[in-house]
């Protein structure tokens, strides 16, 4: 790079710092958006971050609002941080690289950063904090991080001043990256906002009766889970056990409230090529009644 241009450019810190703002901002939109479609309740998961460095006394059995915004800020930190390492720490051999290289490092790298942080930084030194680990399986932190890097292709475009990017190969990539990234962002919107209005996209099942059966017997097993809970809560002493029984009640209701989202979008392809809800259609699964969610046998069956 010639001298001229290097001064034209920014410092490899500062669009380091405008790139970590810009990708810890999309994985958090990706990470609320993405979640039910995962399986995952992301109040629940944030709330479980903002127990690293607020420990047990931010987990609570209905996550409060100061938790999540704890666990977003915390994450947005962390993303922003291993920005500033790739693109400022390591500029000297980073900043030089083609949008199209930075992709294909954003995989090793995601695998690198979400692992140093579920097996060394958040357990060991220096959180000391193992709840994260017992509750979030290590490819959702995968996914998280890997979602923040797929956007350093942009600090190709970010490293000029604005409105000053020449018109190089390098920053069309990038403005087009950045496209394709709204895009994205807007699609996995619309995808949440028809999931809570009613309109969810199906799942498509070879034995609708069969994956509604499994359902109704994952929340009655949720459910013993959920009272046990809170057995342990009323009776444990232990603060740690407190903390980790209000986590599990948050867990496994969140996760009911998903298994109720997903009971109407069950649906079955048939020969004809038609779709074919099961039964319960458009009902919640707690509108099943006796003979969909479980039987009795004494207080709980399946």
């Amino acid at each position: 790079m010639g001298e001229g241009v290097a001064k034209a450019t920014k410092s490899n810190w500062l669009a380091a710092a405008q790139l970590g703002l810009v990708s810890s901002t999309f994985s958090t939109l990706i990470s609320q958006l993405a979640a039910s479609q995962l399986g995952r309740d992301a109040a629940v998961d944030w709330m479980t971050v903002a127990a690293i460095p607020g420990r047990d006394a931010m987990l609570s059995a209905s996550p409060s609002v100061h938790a999540i915004a704890l666990g977003i800020a915390f994450h947005q930190w962390a993303d922003f941080s291993w920005a500033l390492a790739f693109f400022g720490l390591f500029g000297r051999w980073t900043s030089r690289l083609a949008p199209g290289t930075l992709f294909w490092l954003a995989i090793p790298w995601a695998a690198f950063t979400s692992a140093t942080e579920w097996f060394g930084l958040v357990p060991l030194f220096p959180f000391f904090q193992p709840i994260f680990t017992l509750q979030q399986p290590y490819w959702i932190g995968f996914l998280v991080h890997l979602s923040s890097a797929l956007m350093y292709p942009l600090f190709a475009w970010l490293r000029w001043p604005l409105g000053r990017a020449p018109s190089t190969a390098a920053v069309r990539f990038a403005r087009r990256w950045a496209a394709g990234a709204l895009l994205l962002l807007a699609t996995f919107g619309l995808v949440a906002v028809a999931d809570r209005t009613g309109w969810p996209l199906p799942i498509l099942s070879r034995d609708v009766a069969g994956d509604q059966r499994y359902i109704r017997h994952m929340v009655t097993h949720h459910e013993q889970g959920i009272e046990l809970a809170k057995l342990g809560q009323q009776r444990a002493q232990d603060p740690h056990l407190l903390a980790l029984a209000a986590l599990m009640v948050a867990s496994q209701q969140g996760e009911n409230r998903i298994f109720d989202r997903w009971w109407a979008r069950v649906v079955q392809r048939t020969d004809g090529g038609m779709l074919q809800r099961g039964a319960g259609g458009h009902a919640r699964l707690s509108d099943a009644g006796a003979n969909g969610r479980c039987t009795q046998r004494g207080r709980w069956g399946v």
